[in-house]
């Protein structure tokens, strides 16, 4: 899997080869987020997807469980912002 660095701090600022999501935006509930947070292309890591880096988070409510250590999607309304951020990687 790869995944990249993401933030809460200086929001503000967003180099070539990031992508804002914001907490105002229509679909900010199914990131699984909880503030206004930047990702960065330019910046990743391989990963394996399994227990010693994702694990599944302690239930806090009663339904439903998580089977997955899944939070959050990426949702498609925010894929044109992923494809411009991608067109300006640093090389």
């Amino acid at each position: 899997m790869i995944v990249v660095y993401g933030t809460s701090q200086k929001t503000h600022q967003i180099y070539p080869g990031e992508f804002l999501i914001q907490t105002t935006d229509t679909d900010f509930e199914l990131t699984g987020l909880a503030y206004d947070t930047k990702f960065n292309l330019n910046h990743e890591v391989k990963l394996f997807y399994d227990s010693n880096w994702f694990e599944i988070v302690p239930a806090w409510r009663t339904l439903p469980i998580s089977v997955t250590p899944c939070m959050g999607i990426l949702p498609a309304s925010y894929y044109d912002a992923v494809r411009q951020a991608a067109a300006h990687l640093k090389k």
